[in-house]
């Protein structure tokens, strides 16, 4: 279970190739994903820049119609450092590497009209969870039904709320933990991989804490409960 608490995308100067002015480039460093950086020759090349060192061993995307993505991170000589090719697109998908502790720059090629979120950085290695947890849906949809049974709806795709669960955290593994909420808070959107070596049970998503998080002590150690719903 892998968190992208912080997503160094955000405050990277951002360029590309074949922009849309509809859609600029800075759309990539909104929280919402459906404010799409948008090309207008079917691909392009981003370009992502620092003013100083960055670390990395992961790469997000989501919210997308692209057939194909490559991402080369550089140092300040622009030496390549690691370039990373899925070898399937995911509707939200990740991959993780060796760290990189002298990224300067990315270039991220990406074939497809548009893309909505990019999350680089350091992930955090959450511990396993308790093994009952839930796959809950929330359902927006409007529906107005009728006595007799005829029904009107306006249709809002289900969002996914996972809840997860943890007993007996070291005392440090809870403090990371809360830290980690307590710099982003409630409402503040996220990359998660739940399941890294298993994605039947849950894909990556793009999510955000619903409520404060549970930290119970149970005498010993730390019992934690976590409340997620995916995010758009």
């Amino acid at each position: 279970m892998r968190y992208l608490f912080t997503n160094e995308i955000l405050d990277a100067v951002l360029s590309a190739t074949n922009g849309n002015s509809n859609y600029p480039i800075k759309n990539l460093q909104d929280k919402f994903l459906g404010k799409i950086f948008k090309n207008t020759t079917g691909s392009s090349v981003i370009t992502v820049e620092y003013t100083s060192d960055i670390s990395a061993n992961c790469l997000f995307y989501a919210h997308h119609n692209l057939t194909a993505l490559s991402a080369v991170y550089k140092n300040s000589a622009s030496t390549t450092l690691a370039t990373i090719t899925p070898s399937t697109i995911q509707d939200v998908g990740v991959e993780y590497f060796t760290k990189l502790t002298t990224i300067r720059s990315i270039e991220i090629t990406i074939t497809g009209d548009y893309i909505g979120g990019i999350g680089t950085g350091v992930y955090y290695q959450m511990p396993d969870p308790l093994a009952d947890f839930s796959r809950d849906l929330q359902d927006n949809s409007f529906v107005i039904q009728s006595p007799s049974g005829q029904v009107l709806s306006n249709y809002e795709k289900p969002l996914k709320v996972p809840q997860w669960s943890f007993r007996d955290l070291k005392t440090s593994i809870a403090n990371d933990i809360r830290n980690s909420y307590i710099e982003i808070g409630r409402g503040t959107p996220f990359y998660a991989d739940f399941f890294e070596n298993n994605r039947d049970f849950y894909n990556p998503l793009y999510c955000f804490f619903t409520v404060e998080p549970g930290d119970q002590k149970n005498g010993r150690r730390i019992d934690y409960n976590i409340e997620l719903m995916e995010a758009r």
